[in-house]
C-alpha cells in the first residue's frame, strides 16, 4: 500500500512523535492512571479511616491536579511560539493536504479492536474539529477541557474531605472523576497521533519550498 496515510505511519514508526507532543500525551494519559490509584486509595481509606489512609489520598489528589497544570502550561507555551513562528498557519494548510481516510485505513489494524474503536473516533474527531475551527483552536479547545477536568478534580477533593468530616460515604463523586478521567487520554494522549502526521506534512511542505528557492 503506498497511500499517503501509509508512508505517514511508516515516517512516524522511524522517527517517533515530535518530544513537546509526546511528552503532552505521556502527561494526559498519566492522568487517568493516577485517577486509578486514587480510586483506590478512596477505597482504603474508607475501610481504614486512619489519618495515614486519607494522607495518601490527598497526596494523590496534588499529583493529579500538579500534572493537569504542568499540562496546561504546556499548551499555554506552545500557543504564542507557534504563533511567532507562524506554525499554525503552516499546519492549517497541511490539515488541508492530510488523508485521513487512508490514516484511519492503515490504522484500524491495529486500533480497530473493539465494535466502538475508540483511538480511531477520537482521531476522526480531532481532525474533523481542526478542519472547521483551526489548529490552534482545537488547542485552546483542549486547554478548556482541561481546566473543566481540573475543577472535577478540585470538586471531588472537596468531597473526600466532606466525607472524612461528616463520616458519610458518597460514592457517585469517586465514579464521576473517575469516568472523567479515564477518557481524558481518549482525547488527549491520542492527540499525538492527531497531529503528528500534520507535522510531517508540513515540514515535507517547507522543505520543498527550501528546495525550489
Amino acid at each position: 500500500m503506498n497511500s499517503q496515510g501509509q508512508r505517514l505511519i511508516n515516517k512516524i514508526a522511524q522517527k517517533g512523535i515530535p518530544d513537546t507532543w509526546q511528552r503532552f500525551g505521556h502527561m494526559l494519559s498519566r492522568d487517568s492512571a493516577i485517577s486509578t490509584f486514587i480510586v483506590e486509595a478512596v477505597e482504603e481509606a474508607r475501610r481504614e479511616r486512619t489519618p495515614e489512609s486519607q494522607e495518601k489520598v490527598f497526596t494523590l489528589f496534588e499529583r493529579k491536579l500538579k500534572n493537569l497544570a504542568e499540562a496546561r502550561n504546556l499548551i499555554s507555551n506552545v500557543l504564542p511560539e507557534y504563533d511567532a513562528a507562524h506554525t499554525w498557519e503552516n499546519l492549517d494548510a497541511a490539515l488541508s493536504r492530510l488523508d485521513t481516510e487512508s490514516l484511519i485505513e492503515v490504522l484500524e489494524k491495529d486500533f480497530g479492536l473493539h465494535p466502538y474503536p475508540v483511538v480511531l473516533e477520537s482521531l476522526k474527531a480531532n481532525w474533523k474539529y481542526m478542519r472547521e475551527n483551526g489548529v490552534r483552536a482545537f488547542y485552546e479547545m483542549t486547554d478548556e477541557y482541561l481546566a473543566k477536568v481540573e475543577q472535577i478534580t478540585i470538586n471531588a477533593r472537596t468531597s473526600f474531605q466532606d466525607e472524612i468530616r461528616t463520616g458519610s460515604t458518597e460514592p457517585y463523586w469517586l465514579i464521576h472523576v473517575d469516568l472523567v478521567s479515564i477518557e481524558v487520554p481518549c482525547h488527549c494522549d491520542t492527540c499525538r497521533i492527531t497531529i503528528t502526521p500534520i507535522i510531517l506534512l508540513m515540514e515535507e511542505q517547507l522543505e520543498e519550498q527550501y528546495v525550489t528557492v
